[in-house]
């Protein structure tokens, strides 16, 4: 059974302005479920303005089910479909107007999925993935999904025609490498331009080089450079923004040793040529190295041997986003994050804690204006590298938006680096005089200063619902942020 509720309650706080902020639920669904459906619902895809789409499986055999809500939580469309036994999700890829869902058997037979968010019109691609090989990203741009893979054969592109559902294999190689030496690292679309770029790696003991592979909307591979030919230092970590067809610019860390990450990068390439790179060291940084883990996380990673933990440096991964122009000037953005670990009773990897975020902003030159660090909060440290913050520049401010467990946060800076304020919001996703138990939640941003909160929830609701002591529910809140 669902519930549509109109729960419109407002949060205030005082920001560092003192001006008054609102977090104000507007909007609450419900979706009653018993403990062999409590599983089912928890998958949520945001769409931005043109709604959301909540991804759940049957009580009964390999039935799924699309459910499009518009930004009033009214339902607008839905879809079943059915799967052969045996196959799991197992790849997902959002962009702004489709939902990309692969699924996979044990046989490495797949079946992807592309729903069109605003009416859940679909295609499907049916076929075979090499044998013995290992997922690494999937992402799409123009008629086509790419599904990057490693494999005994060496690192593979598995491009899909959307329409057709034909399918085709890109080898990756790079000049005196065995495909032993070569791995997959990301893939990253151009929200601009919707072109495709493909990072990976060439390592053997001899050199250690980072490749871009160009794909066009069309399809069509329009260049491979070797990035560390062209800067000559290693890259650990890397985003683009495409000025035209064939520039550039990269931004993201690099190292000058095997176990350290030495510092961030930015340069402009302009075919197999470089305008100007700049580097600038992580030391340099303001307050970068004030956001260490604890203690207890670093005598138990030391402890137990992992790999390069020998200096504050070495803790740290950053999460990078899209490098955005402003004016004549480039913003850089990224999060700072690092792995942790769990002895129970064994080593083994508990998910990656973000810390805190990075702004530089660099002149159409690379020379560092100014660069900010701020502490970030998260509501739970994920299993795979995502980005939690959220950026708007509006009027020559540049508002970052992001959720923690209980809160909101809003940090706005000009564009001179000055802080303009800092908000915290606290959240109440729970619905008034109901007895909670056990609450689980995420909180995830959806569109504008709107956000989505959802999750599982066990209550007593005497009042609302006479006789039932105790009611669990799948619930999506939307909490708009003023």
């Amino acid at each position: 059974m669902t519930y549509c509720i109109s729960a419109l309650f407002s949060l205030l706080l005082i920001t560092s302005d003192n001006l008054i902020a609102q977090v104000i639920t507007e909007k609450r669904i419900e979706f009653e479920v018993t403990d062999d459906s409590k599983y089912l619902y928890s998958k949520i895809y945001p769409f931005g303005a043109a709604g959301l789409i909540i991804y759940k499986k049957e009580n009964k055999n390999n039935i799924y089910k699309l459910e499009h809500y518009n930004t009033d939580f009214n339902p607008s469309f839905q879809k079943e479909f059915e799967l052969p036994k045996g196959f799991a999700l197992t790849k997902i890829f959002t962009n702004t107007e489709y939902l990309y869902q692969l699924y996979e058997d044990l046989n490495e037979n797949f079946v992807l999925y592309r729903f069109n968010a605003s009416d859940l019109s679909f295609n499907k691609a049916i076929g075979s993935l090499p044998q013995k090989s290992t997922l690494v990203a999937m992402a799409a741009s123009g008629d086509f999904a790419y599904i990057t893979l490693n494999s005994k054969e060496g690192p593979l592109i598995l491009k899909v025609n959307n329409e057709s559902g034909n399918s085709e294999i890109i080898p990756i190689s790079a000049p005196a490498f065995t495909t032993e030496d070569l791995s997959v690292s990301s893939i990253e679309v151009i929200e601009s331009t919707g072109d495709l770029l493909i990072y990976y790696t060439a390592i053997n003991k001899n050199e250690n080089n980072f490749y871009v592979m160009h794909v066009g909307l069309n399809g069509k591979i329009n260049s491979t450079i070797n990035l560390t030919a062209i800067v000559g230092f290693r890259i650990t970590g890397i985003s683009a923004n495409q000025l035209s067809e064939d520039k550039f610019i990269f931004t993201g860390t690099y190292m000058t040793n095997v176990a350290t990450s030495d510092g961030i990068y930015i340069c402009k390439t302009n075919g197999y040529d470089i305008d100007f790179i700049e580097r600038y060291k992580l030391s340099e940084l303001e307050n970068f190295f004030s956001y260490l883990p604890t203690p207890e996380e670093q005598k138990v990673a030391k402890k137990n041997g992992v790999s390069g933990v020998n200096n504050a440096a070495d803790w740290y991964f950053m999460a990078d986003h899209s490098i955005i122009k402003v004016g004549d000037n480039y913003l850089k953005i990224a999060e700072a994050y690092y792995p942790t670990y769990s002895v129970d009773p064994t080593l083994s990897f508990s998910g990656f804690k973000y810390t805190h975020v990075l702004l530089s902003m660099f002149d159409n030159l690379g020379k560092k204006l100014w660069d900010r660090t701020f502490k970030m909060e998260t509501s739970y440290n994920p299993l795979e590298v995502i980005k939690f913050i959220s950026v708007k520049i509006v009027n020559d401010e540049i508002n970052l938006l992001f959720s923690g467990k209980d809160d909101i946060f809003s940090i706005a800076y000009n564009l001179e680096g000055d802080q303009l304020r800092t908000d915290k919001a606290p959240l109440k996703v729970d619905k008034e005089n109901s007895y909670i138990e056990d609450p689980f939640n995420k909180i995830t941003f959806w569109y504008d200063f709107n956000f989505i909160a959802y999750g599982y929830q066990t209550f007593r609701d005497d009042n609302q619902y006479p006789g039932s002591k105790k009611r669990t529910v799948f619930f999506i809140n939307k909490i708009t942020y003023d």
